[in-house]
C-alpha cells in the first residue's frame, strides 16, 4: 500500500480521542436511560457537545485536523441541551459567533504550533 493511500486511511478514521469519547458518550447514555428521572432532560446533548469540543480540542493539539463543522454542531448541542435544562431560550446568533471566534483561535494555536 502507498504512502498516500495510508495515510488517507488514517484520516478516515476515529482517532484515539474521538473513541474514547464515543465510549464515554455510550456510558453515559447507558446511565441516563438505565436510571430515568435522575438527569435533566437535555443531559445527554451537552454531554455529547462536550465530548466533540473536548476530542477537537485535544486533536488540535496533536496536530490532528479538525472540522469546524463539527464544532459548529457541538456547540448547537450544547445549546439546544441547555435550552432544555433550564428552560430559557437562547439566540443562536451569538452563539455561532463564539463558535466562529472559537475555530478562528484554534487555527492560529495550530499555526503556533509550527513555528
Amino acid at each position: 500500500m502507498s504512502d498516500a493511500a495510508e495515510s488517507e486511511d488514517k484520516d478516515q478514521g476515529f482517532t484515539i480521542y474521538g473513541s474514547i469519547g464515543v465510549a464515554v458518550f455510550l456510558i453515559i447514555a447507558g446511565l441516563v436511560y438505565l436510571i430515568p428521572n435522575t438527569f435533566p432532560e437535555g443531559f445527554l446533548y451537552v454531554v455529547a457537545g462536550v465530548l466533540i469540543v473536548i476530542v477537537t480540542i485535544a486533536n488540535a493539539f496533536k496536530g490532528i485536523a479538525y472540522d469546524g463543522l463539527s464544532i459548529l454542531f457541538a456547540v448547537v448541542s450544547i445549546v439546544i441541551g441547555v435550552n432544555k435544562i433550564v428552560d430559557v431560550e437562547i439566540r443562536y446568533l451569538p452563539i455561532i459567533l463564539i463558535v466562529i471566534g472559537f475555530v478562528a483561535l484554534l487555527n492560529n494555536i495550530k499555526k503556533l504550533r509550527y513555528q
